[in-house]
């Protein structure tokens, strides 16, 4: 089963391009684990945490076939820079709004404007 693998991973460059694909792909499910938890821990309702952590995956999900085409039409560094500045925005902004513990809307929004955000990898 592995020699399948050794023989893709000892290519020139399969080892780097394989490890940035595996560290660019990590926020997708470690940014809903740290929502769940965040949440879960300062409101103690993990119904908030799963719908706050629902609408960050739904954003993601939707928004990320859209970005995908902008980055062809216009290229990275015109689609990726805003985006990663709207998910640090949207991620900040759902992290104060749960510390501050402003009113239930406001997570979610702040979920889904990260989600939004979040550049299309792979």
């Amino acid at each position: 089963m592995f020699t399948s693998y050794r023989s893709v991973l000892t290519r020139p460059g399969a080892i780097g391009f394989s490890s940035a694909g595996f560290v660019a792909r990590l926020p997708i499910s470690m940014v809903t684990l740290a929502i769940v938890l965040l949440i879960a821990e300062r409101s103690g309702s993990y119904a908030l945490a799963g719908t706050v952590s629902a609408a960050y995956m739904v954003a993601t999900s939707v928004s990320s076939p859209a970005l995908a085409r902008l980055i062809d039409q216009w290229g990275q560094q015109r689609v990726v820079v805003p985006g990663v500045t709207l998910f640090a925005v949207g991620l900040l902004g759902l992290a104060t709004s749960v510390e501050l513990e402003w009113s239930t809307p406001l997570p979610h929004l702040f979920a889904a404007l990260g989600g939004f955000g979040y550049p299309p990898v792979g």
